[in-house]
């Protein structure tokens, strides 16, 4: 678990729901068909190759809104699946930090001490899948 901050680009397409599952279900599987027109420019300017990228998935993933202060997201792609819980503390985060580890223990969660961004561990499950 971690207290962070997060930054969106806006660079990230995202399925909320089936409505875009169409475009994936196909035998034509176009990663631009799931993008923007502004993404699709950004992608262009850094000289994305289309041709090459290969769409990997599914994700599924659940939020659930802050309570008390955090919040929780459950991910899950083939045999991985995890929880992240995480705090905003604007005051005392490494107190605020203690007291989300300690609630997450005595509601019988094992930390995980080898954290790293979810995005990055699901990559990196999925990348080795495509191997």
């Amino acid at each position: 678990m971690q207290v962070f901050g997060e930054i969106r680009t806006g660079c990230v397409p995202r399925l909320r729901s089936d409505s875009g599952r169409a475009e994936l279900d196909t035998d034509e599987r176009s990663v631009a068909k799931l993008l923007s027109s502004e993404q699709q420019q950004l992608a262009w300017g850094l000289f994305v190759p289309f041709e090459q990228v290969q769409i990997l998935g599914p994700i599924t993933a659940r939020t659930w809104e802050p309570d008390g202060g955090s919040a929780a997201e459950l991910w899950a792609v083939d045999e991985l699946r995890f929880l992240e819980i995480s705090v905003v503390a604007d005051d005392d985060p490494e107190t605020a930090q203690r007291a989300l580890e300690e609630r997450a223990r005595n509601g019988g969660l094992t930390l995980d001490r080898g954290q790293e961004p979810k995005t990055t561990r699901v990559l990196r499950h999925l990348a080795r899948r495509a191997r």
